[in-house]
């Protein structure tokens, strides 16, 4: 269904190119009608007819926020259409005052510029500041690692002098238990050999002499028979008396 709507956009919207913006929209939507800056100078008009979708679709666009145009407030009233419109344009004052006032808009937007390459050179500069501060400590850093890495060969060295030093340690302590240890295993078996050749000369002597005694114990049974003998003939003497 086709309406005709009447806005109102209250805001910085003079001055700002926001009427051209909203001829934008409109010639791009297929929308008819006008839009003109009203006496109030933070007000502007606009009178379309469309589609009511196209018109509520039109509406979003037309609510503009940027660093010109700042949009507040529309306020919109929807009636029939009348079907005068052919196009949408937009409605100047006169060309001269029109001109005046867009060229002042040009000065004070052109100092804002001029005001915000200050601004920007400003932070250059202090990026430039930044960034040579950020070389320096780069620089340093970098002369840390390098000392660190001598620091670290340094330290390298010296575990590698304590390695190589222990390392000539231990062998000599191997070197001298080792001959120790032989000195002692020399002396055990020269014991060993002695305590066997006496414990040999012991049985050998043991031997002989459980030899003489054996021979001793035989003279002496003997002995012991004859006396038996001698007591039984005198038995038997005195027994016949």
């Amino acid at each position: 269904m086709r309406v005709r709507a009447k806005v109102v956009a209250k805001g910085k919207v003079q001055s700002a190119g926001y009427r051209d913006e909203v001829e934008d929209v409109a010639l791009y939507l297929g929308i008819k009608g006008f839009v003109r800056n009203m006496e109030e100078k933070d007000r502007v008009e606009i009178v379309c007819e469309a589609d009511e979708r196209i018109i509520d679709k039109f509406l979003k666009k037309i609510k503009i926020k940027n660093e010109l145009i700042d949009v507040k407030k529309l306020t919109v009233k929807k009636t029939k259409p009348t079907g005068e419109f052919k196009t949408f344009k937009i409605i100047r004052k006169n060309k001269d005052s029109e001109i005046a006032e867009r060229m002042d808009e040009a000065v004070k937007h052109l100092k804002g510029v001029k005001k915000g390459m200050y601004e920007v050179r400003d932070e250059v500069k202090g990026s430039r500041e930044d960034i040579k501060g950020v070389r320096d400590e780069v620089k340093g850093s970098r002369e840390d690692i390098q000392n660190m890495h001598k620091d670290m060969r340094k330290g390298q060295n010296c575990i590698k002098d304590s390695i190589q030093d222990m390392h000539k340690d231990l062998k000599s302590e191997l070197k001298g238990f080792r001959e120790e240890s032989k000195q002692s295993f020399d002396s055990l078996n020269k014991n060993l050999t002695g305590f066997r050749d006496e414990t040999k000369t012991e049985f050998q002597t043991i031997k002989t002499d459980y030899g003489k005694i054996s021979q001793d114990l035989g003279k002496a049974v003997d002995s012991i028979n004859t006396i038996a003998k001698s007591i039984e003939k005198l038995a038997e003497a005195i027994a016949k008396k």
